[in-house]
C-alpha cells in the first residue's frame, strides 16, 4: 500500500468536498503537509506516539484516530492526492 495519507475536513461528498476539505497529508517518508501549524503539530505528534512502525501500519493508525465526522483519514494513490491537494488549492 504506502500511499500517501489524507486528512480532510470530512464535509461534503465528491470532488466538491476536496475543493476545500483537504487539510493535511502525509507521505510515505512521514513528512506532513499541512494547511495550519496545528493539524500540522497533531499529526506529528500521533506519528511520534505511533512509534517505530511500518508505514502502511501507520497509515491504519492514523486513519483510526480521524474517524470523526469533522476529520476524516484515508489512504490514497499519491497520484490521487495530487489531484485532491490541486482541487483543495494546495497545500
Amino acid at each position: 500500500m504506502a500511499d500517501v495519507w489524507i486528512m480532510t475536513n470530512g464535509m461534503g461528498e465528491g470532488e466538491e468536498a476536496w475543493k476545500s476539505g483537504v487539510q493535511a497529508v502525509v507521505l510515505p517518508n512521514r513528512k506532513v503537509i499541512a494547511k495550519n501549524d496545528m493539524d500540522k503539530e497533531l499529526i506529528e505528534e500521533q506519528i511520534k506516539e505511533a512509534g517505530d512502525i511500518s508505514i502502511d501500519e501507520l497509515f491504519y493508525y492514523l486513519e483510526g484516530l480521524h474517524k470523526s465526522p469533522y476529520h476524516l483519514g484515508t489512504v490514497v494513490p499519491i497520484e490521487e492526492a495530487k489531484e485532491y491537494v490541486k482541487l483543495s488549492g494546495g497545500m
